[in-house]
């Protein structure tokens, strides 16, 4: 009488046969985290919302399902993208600023805007001169931290919702689906933004002192931090 060999086909679970469909993705993509104002009810809500609907995407292609970061919690150092959740009033969270400064530090993290709220305004110049004078954020290098929030909106964004009377089901799945494609097809690392940016500006100031590179210089250095980035202890 032969005994069944348990060892010849060993079963698998259903993360096991998405990993021998798709291992390059597997070894390659961290879990992207979702970075969002958790004192904003509607705000944390909407990631939460997000997240179910992003996790059935991504792990139906074997993907790695999203985290919702906590206040407790730090940005890994091996995350490869995150989304940011852009509610009212989200950039004078300290939090926020703590999260996205890590970002910053991170290699090759790119960084996805998701706008949460229809009323949600685009950073003006006026904005960021508020920003400056929120007690908050006094801990923090405010230069660099305004240059992130300028850098992550040069990547476009992606409205998903949930909250607005015309958001139906079919809307939120398909702006979750260009989530889910936008975190594995073409995100740009947020770092490299920054320094775009920073030469773009260098660029602007050399033309308006018609080609003095002395002053130049001096703004190419707006976006980098004057002392080691302060964070906070959690």
């Amino acid at each position: 009488m032969k005994f069944p060999n348990h060892h010849e086909h060993p079963p698998t679970s259903s993360t096991q046969r998405a990993r021998q469909q798709h291992p390059p993705f597997f070894k390659t993509v961290e879990v992207p985290r979702i970075l969002v104002d958790l004192d904003n009810m509607e705000a944390a809500a909407t990631a939460f919302v997000l997240l179910g609907l992003v996790r059935k995407k991504v792990m139906a292609s074997g993907g790695a399902v999203p985290h919702v970061l906590m206040k407790e919690k730090k940005v890994p150092p091996s995350v490869k993208a995150v989304l940011l959740i852009c509610s009212d009033g989200c950039f004078h969270s300290a939090q926020v600023a703590a999260w996205l400064l890590q970002v910053l530090t991170v290699k090759n993290c790119a960084l996805l805007p998701i706008i949460a709220e229809d009323g949600f305004r685009f950073p003006s110049e006026s904005f960021y001169d508020q920003l400056l004078n929120v007690p908050d954020l006094q801990v923090f290098d405010l230069a660099t931290y305004t240059g992130i929030i300028r850098a992550v909106f040069q990547e476009i964004a992606v409205v998903f919702s949930p909250q607005n009377y015309s958001s139906t089901a079919e809307d939120l799945e398909l702006r979750a689906t260009q989530v889910a494609w936008r975190l594995t097809n073409g995100l740009q690392p947020l770092a490299r933004k920054l320094n775009t940016d920073a030469e773009a500006e260098a660029t602007k100031v050399v033309e308006e002192n018609g080609g003095d590179t002395e002053g130049a210089k001096m703004e190419d250095t707006m976006f980098e931090p004057k002392e080691p980035i302060q964070e906070l202890d959690m």
